[in-house]
């Protein structure tokens, strides 16, 4: 019964886990997809030497939250996570 009990919390653990890493997967997918939406606009304000909308679009894209990546170190025996 104890068993039955434990494995039932663990697959809730473990689903609540997978639905927290596909909601920031998405978060990070959206905040890239804004970036470089963003990043676009900047391009285009420079080539039209637009001041104003470069400003602008400079603190739109501040705004936007970085998203973190991380990488596997598969050389380092220690199983160590790198930031980017």
């Amino acid at each position: 019964m104890e068993n039955n009990a434990l494995n039932e919390m663990n697959r809730v653990h473990s689903n609540l886990h997978d639905e927290m890493l596909a909601e920031q997967f998405l978060d990070q997918m959206m905040n890239d997809f804004k970036r470089s939406k963003v990043l676009e606009e900047i391009d285009q304000s420079l080539k039209n030497k637009d001041k104003e909308a470069f400003l602008r679009l400079t603190e739109k894209l501040k705004s936007i939250p970085c998203s973190k990546r991380y990488f596997y170190n598969r050389r380092n025996s220690k199983k160590t996570f790198t930031v980017f």
